[in-house]
């Protein structure tokens, strides 16, 4: 368990984690020799009420997760853990740039220890996602909402801090909230899709 225990540790997650969803899948699974295999990319560390606690334990999750009905398996995982890109849906513990884009930049000493400037993090330097994608050997996601020097080859962020779960009930400027809460990120990567799509057949 040592070689486990410290994958997890990377990923910001507990073995309690682990046996947590395992449990929930348990549940929701048949009671026979049934298996499932589950793919996160997802960062779901949204600010909002205490019904968010749940998504705020679990953010930043970025591994391939084998289960079975009875034995939770993550060396596999680590195994076979290589996505070509990443999709992040979440908050500022995940943001890149998409508050900077829509509204503005976070003021130094935001960016200090790495970027050497502000880079749109709300951190002093990089974030767990920013720490993901280097594991895979991905470049720093770029931010959906950010149209200046982005690229989108290796995924895309539609993370914006101050996001919520739920409609927020007042946003920026008049209240405290993005209005990018998890519906419309979604909905966000759903068109996103849909037009990438379109344009790598015309491509062809």
């Amino acid at each position: 368990m040592g070689q486990c225990t410290d994958s997890i540790k990377l990923y910001g997650l507990t073995i309690k984690h682990f046996e947590f969803l395992h449990h929930v899948i348990q549940k929701s699974t048949s009671s026979s020799s049934s298996s499932l295999s589950l793919s996160l990319s997802l960062s779901l560390s949204m600010e909002s009420p205490s019904t968010t606690r749940l998504a705020t334990s679990l953010c930043c999750i970025c591994v391939l997760l084998s289960f079975t009905t009875t034995v939770i398996n993550p060396v596999v995982a680590l195994e076979n853990c290589k996505f070509p890109a990443i999709f992040n849906l979440g908050a500022s513990s995940s943001d890149t740039g998409g508050y900077a884009a829509a509204f503005s930049q976070p003021p130094w000493p935001y960016g200090r220890t790495f970027f050497r400037m502000p880079a749109g993090r709300f951190s002093d330097g990089r974030l767990m996602i920013d720490f993901i994608a280097n594991s895979f050997g991905l470049p720093f996601l770029s931010a959906y909402l950010n149209s200046l020097g982005s690229n989108y080859t290796n995924g895309a962020n539609f993370a914006t801090a101050a996001s919520t779960i739920r409609l927020p009930t007042s946003i920026i400027p008049a209240g405290g909230f993005s209005p990018f809460y998890l519906d419309l990120q979604y909905d966000q990567f759903v068109q996103f899709k849909s037009r990438t799509l379109k344009i790598r057949k015309r491509g062809k």
